[in-house]
């Protein structure tokens, strides 16, 4: 499905227009560089879902209005780019969602190496890290960032002289104190699979983000293992199963959407859930109260292994094919 948009409302993922930017500063100027009737250069830009054609796309038109933009809605997942470079398709601009590293290498050889790019060096390095292949080339680079935590009702907390976390030992004692009162302590929702993925890794991320859990990443991303390193992922199950036992996930959690804890944390039934910085801010909550609700981090075994996670809300990259035209 191929849209053409002319630019009527404004599009707020500006973080992209920088890579296009790159990219229409490299191709222009060129005689080879492919036109369109009305004689504008011709960009096309594969968006991932309809909330980029919508919003992202007009902003473009608006920013480029010298460019002939062409928008193709893609499918959500690597495959469809291979597809269409295997048919000699491949658009300028590539934006997925659902990303692995593994499954991106085989589009390698097709991509711009965007290492040693300006656009590269604004990234802190630990992010780029998870980005980078072994030989030191980025191909693609992560888009803005949701973060991913627990929803805490700091006011639930306050009523019930009960005090806040600060570590996994004292998140534990927080849950069981508000059980005795008849209230849920935390209670995830595990219905879509990247919900299972976040609390696993972010009760376990003091183990994950060792070196021996670094390094494991690095060759599981680059194809060298499919293998779990029992050194680094032993502690982490044992840590996610210990949650389970103490916290009293029950096995209806397996089936369970965001909304429903949702529900219970409104209606003041929940102190505690995992959530996003897009829920903290459209809680509103209790009928009749003015909570305070906070973000609080994934608990480790010390305060110093707490941590936030956030995630990308997509991947970017080039064509080399365009990145290299003169």
């Amino acid at each position: 499905m191929i849209k053409k948009l002319n630019g009527k409302t404004c599009g707020y993922i500006a973080a992209v227009a920088v890579l296009l930017l790159s990219f229409l500063l490299t191709g222009c100027g060129s005689d080879d560089t492919p036109k369109a009737e009305n004689g504008k250069e011709k960009v096309t830009i594969a968006l991932w879902g309809n909330d980029l054609l919508e919003n992202y796309a007009p902003y473009l038109c608006r920013q480029f209005p010298d460019v002939e933009f062409e928008f193709v809605l893609a499918t959500n997942s690597i495959d469809y780019y291979r597809y269409l470079n295997e048919h000699g398709d491949l658009p300028d601009i590539m934006t997925v969602r659902r990303f692995s590293m593994r499954d991106a290498m085989t589009m390698k050889d097709v991509l711009y190496d965007l290492s040693n790019t300006d656009l590269a060096d604004t990234y802190y390095g630990t992010y780029l890290d998870n980005y980078t292949y072994s030989d030191g080339t980025v191909n693609w680079l992560p888009v803005c960032a949701e973060v991913d935590n627990i929803i805490v009702n700091k006011t639930l907390f306050e009523e019930n002289g009960i005090p806040l976390p600060t570590d996994y030992d004292s998140f534990i004692a927080a849950c069981q104190a508000f059980e005795a009162k008849g209230i849920m302590g935390f209670y995830p929702d595990y219905g879509q699979d990247y919900c299972c993925m976040e609390v696993l890794q972010g009760f376990g991320a003091e183990y994950l983000y060792t070196m021996e859990g670094r390094e494991w990443r690095q060759q599981y991303e680059s194809g060298h293992t499919d293998q779990l390193d029992e050194k680094v992922w032993l502690p982490v199950f044992a840590r996610f199963f210990d949650l389970k036992e103490k916290t009293g996930i029950q096995p209806e959690a397996a089936t369970e959407m965001n909304f429903v804890q949702k529900n219970r944390f409104t209606a003041g039934k929940l102190a505690m859930y995992r959530g996003t910085g897009n829920d903290l801010i459209t809680f509103t909550g209790r009928a009749g109260n003015h909570d305070e609700v906070v973000l609080m981090p994934y608990f480790g075994t010390e305060k110093k292994d707490d941590w936030y996670l956030t995630y990308p809300a997509f991947q970017v990259a080039a064509a080399k094919k365009g990145m290299e035209n003169p």
